[in-house]
C-alpha cells in the first residue's frame, strides 16, 4: 500500500511544480538590503533587476527599479522617480502594482515593487498582429474594466489624515498595463503621475511644467496623450479616461488610432483633427459608443470618471451575457501567444549588469528632497505633562520661598507626586504665557518662644537668583529639543503594512 500511494503521488505533481524546486539563482550583489539576480529591463529612466528578499528562512521575488547613473544628478528625474514611490506607495487597489519600499541607498534612488509575471498590454498587441489574430472584444473590454478600476481607485485615494491625494496618472498607455499569466491585470508606472505630493516650483494653478528656457515639458507617451496634455490646458481625472480609451481602441483593432507622421502631426490629430470615418470598423457597437464617449475632445462630453467608463464596459458585457474571469483571461493569453506563455522574463546574469551600483554601506542616506510638504506640528496631549510639571515646580518653589521669608524656620519636606517619564522621541513644547504668581499662605507653625529671627537678605537674594537660574537653564533645555526635531525624512519610506 505504501509503494502505490508513493507511486501515487510522484504521478500526480505536475511537471511545473517540479521546476520551482530547482537550484536558487545566484546573487550577483546586495543592495538596500535585496539579493540582485540580474536585470530584466532597461528604460530610458530607469533600469529593473529581478531581486530575492529573505525572511525568517523564507524568499521571495521582487521587481528592483534604480534611477539610470546618468540621471542620478538631475534634480527633476530624481524628484519624478521618487514621487513615483510616493505615489504608488499610498494606493490600494488589487489592480495597481504594488510598491513595497522605496529610498536611496548609496546615492541611488530605488523602488522595491511587485513582480508581476507575464505580458504587457503592448506585447500583446504585437503577438497578435504577428499570429494574425485579435484581442477577443470581451476580453479587452475586461482588461480596460480593471484598469479603469484602478484608475478611479487612483483618483479618489486620500491619505493618512483623510486629505485628497488627487492623482492624475498622465502616462495610461499599453506599455504600463501588465497581464499577469493567471489573467490578473496590474495598473504600473506612476513615475510622471500629477498629485498633491508634489514639492514643485512652479505655479500650483499649472499642470505641465516649463524647462529653464520656459517651453512646456510634455508628461506621457505621445501617442496615449489626451487633448489637454498636447495643448497645455488644465487636466484631471478625465484625462486619463482619453488615454485609455485610445488603449483600448488599440486592442480591439491593433493599430494606434492618432498614429502620424512625426510628434507634430500625431498631437494635432489628438487635439484638433476629427477623427476617421472608419475609425470604428469591425468594433462591436456596444464598445464603439463606450470608445466615442471616452475619446471625446472635450472633457465635458467625456465619462467623468473612470467608474463611469467602467460601467458601461461592464454593462457592455452583461447585454452580451459574457462573464470574463481571470482564468478566461489567462486562456486567451496562452492562445495569443503561444510557447511563450508562462516563461519568465529574460534575465541579464552578466556580473557587469550590476558593477555601476555600489556595494552595500551600514550608514542610510537621505532623501534628496522632501516628498510631503511639511507642517507645523499639532500640540497634543504629549506636551500636558510638561506643562503640569512646570506648575507644580513653580507652585512648590513659590512655598518654600515664601515660607523661608516668614521666618527662620527650617522648611519641611513636601513630598510631590511622580510626574509621568516624558516619551522617548523628541518633543517641542511652547513657552507658556506668563501667569500672576498665586500668593500661597503657609501654615502656621507652633514654635519653642526664642529670641526673634532674623533672615539675612543676602541668602534671600540667593535663593531667588537660584531660582532664576533654574528657569534659565529650563529655558535652554527647551530651545535645544525644539532643534533637534528632525525635519527630512531619512533612509527610507517603507510600506507600514509590508
Amino acid at each position: 500500500m505504501r509503494d502505490s500511494l508513493e507511486v501515487l503521488i510522484e504521478t500526480d505533481v505536475p511537471e511545473r511544480a517540479r521546476e520551482e524546486h530547482a537550484p536558487e539563482l545566484p546573487t550577483l550583489r546586495r543592495f538596500a538590503g535585496y539579493e540582485l539576480l540580474g536585470r530584466i529591463a532597461v528604460g530610458g529612466m530607469a533600469e529593473v533587476f529581478l531581486a530575492r528578499e529573505r525572511s525568517e528562512g523564507a524568499a521571495r521575488l521582487l521587481a528592483l527599479k534604480v534611477i539610470r547613473a546618468s540621471l542620478e544628478r538631475d534634480a527633476g528625474f530624481a524628484e519624478m522617480f521618487m514621487r513615483e514611490g510616493a505615489v504608488a506607495l499610498g494606493l490600494r487597489h488589487p489592480n495597481v502594482c504594488h510598491v513595497y519600499r522605496f529610498g536611496v541607498e548609496s546615492g541611488h534612488a530605488y523602488l522595491a515593487m511587485e513582480l508581476v509575471a507575464g505580458t504587457s498590454v503592448r506585447e500583446l498587441i504585437v503577438y497578435a498582429r504577428k499570429t494574425r489574430t485579435r484581442i477577443p472584444p470581451h476580453v479587452a473590454a475586461k482588461i480596460a474594466s480593471s484598469v479603469a478600476e484602478a484608475l478611479h481607485s487612483a483618483h479618489v485615494a486620500r491619505d493618512e489624515r483623510g486629505r485628497a491625494l488627487e492623482v492624475v496618472h498622465q502616462d495610461v498607455s499599453p506599455h504600463n498595463v501588465m497581464v499577469a499569466w493567471d489573467g490578473t491585470v496590474k495598473l504600473l508606472d506612476f513615475g510622471v503621475a500629477q498629485s498633491s505630493l508634489e514639492t514643485t516650483r512652479d505655479d500650483p494653478a499649472k499642470d505641465t511644467a516649463s524647462d529653464t528656457d520656459g517651453h512646456t515639458i510634455v508628461r506621457g507617451k505621445l501617442a496615449y496623450l489626451s487633448p489637454e496634455q498636447c495643448t497645455g490646458a488644465k487636466i484631471d481625472a478625465r484625462s486619463d479616461v482619453f488615454s485609455l480609451g485610445i488603449v483600448l481602441h488599440e486592442m480591439l483593432t491593433g493599430e494606434r488610432i492618432f498614429r502620424r507622421d512625426g510628434p507634430a502631426a500625431t498631437m494635432r490629430a489628438i487635439a484638433v483633427e476629427p477623427l476617421k470615418d472608419d475609425a470604428f470598423a469591425g468594433i462591436p457597437a456596444g464598445l464603439a459608443r463606450v470608445l466615442v464617449k471616452a475619446l471625446a475632445r472635450s472633457p465635458r462630453h467625456r465619462y467623468a470618471s473612470a467608474a463611469e467608463m467602467q460601467e458601461d464596459l461592464e454593462r457592455y458585457l452583461a447585454d452580451e451575457r459574457m462573464v470574463v474571469t481571470s482564468a478566461k483571461i489567462a486562456t486567451a493569453l496562452q492562445q495569443i501567444v503561444g510557447d511563450a506563455y508562462g516563461r519568465p522574463p529574460e534575465l541579464d546574469a552578466r556580473p557587469e549588469v550590476v558593477a555601476a551600483l555600489p556595494e552595500p554601506r551600514a550608514d542610510a542616506t537621505a532623501l534628496p528632497f522632501p516628498l510631503v510638504r511639511e507642517r507645523a506640528p499639532a500640540r497634543g496631549s504629549r506636551v500636558a505633562w510638561v506643562i503640569a510639571a512646570l506648575a507644580v515646580i513653580a507652585l512648590v518653589a513659590m512655598g518654600v520661598v515664601t515660607t523661608m521669608r516668614a521666618g527662620s524656620v527650617e522648611p519641611r519636606a513636601v513630598e510631590v507626586a511622580p510626574v509621568a517619564a516624558p516619551p522617548s522621541e523628541p518633543i517641542v513644547v511652547e513657552e507658556p504665557a506668563a501667569v500672576a504668581p498665586e500668593v500661597v499662605e503657609p501654615a502656621p507653625v507652633e514654635v519653642a518662644p526664642a529670641a526673634p529671627a532674623h533672615v539675612e537678605p543676602p541668602a534671600a537674594q540667593a535663593e531667588t537668583e537660584s531660582v532664576s537660574a533654574a528657569r534659565e537653564r529650563r529655558r535652554a533645555e527647551r530651545a535645544r529639543r525644539r532643534a533637534s526635531v528632525p525635519t527630512t525624512p531619512g533612509g527610507f519610506v517603507e510600506d507600514p503594512g509590508f
